[in-house]
């Protein structure tokens, strides 16, 4: 569960920094492309212009996107992830990975 909890976070991201690049001509030198979950956030919202922006934006913007996760969450120890963390996790990979259709 633990190992999964992390991948749909990387997952969300990776969905993110594709849309960057590929719907948002954001050059793949650009911070966001090399950063991770918070961090990203703050510079992908930072690159983001325009109406063709808006569901990319709004969904980066809710407080609760991607909450607590962390790319240092890799090495957490087995068991210390919830469910209830796990499948946020997942609903925000699946929204993330909506967004590329």
């Amino acid at each position: 569960m633990d190992n999964a909890a992390y991948h749909f976070g990387l997952a969300a991201e990776c969905a993110v920094k594709h849309q960057l690049i590929a719907q948002h001509k954001v050059q793949t030198d650009h911070g966001a492309i090399w950063t991770h979950w918070p961090e990203l956030r703050l510079q992908a919202l930072d690159a983001l212009h325009g109406r063709r922006a808006a569901p990319l934006r709004t969904m980066m913007q809710r407080d609760n996107y991607l909450q607590h996760w962390d790319i240092k969450m890799r090495y957490a120890a087995t068991g210390s992830i919830t469910t209830a963390q796990l499948e946020r996790w997942r609903e925000n990979a699946d929204e993330a990975m909506g967004l590329l259709l």
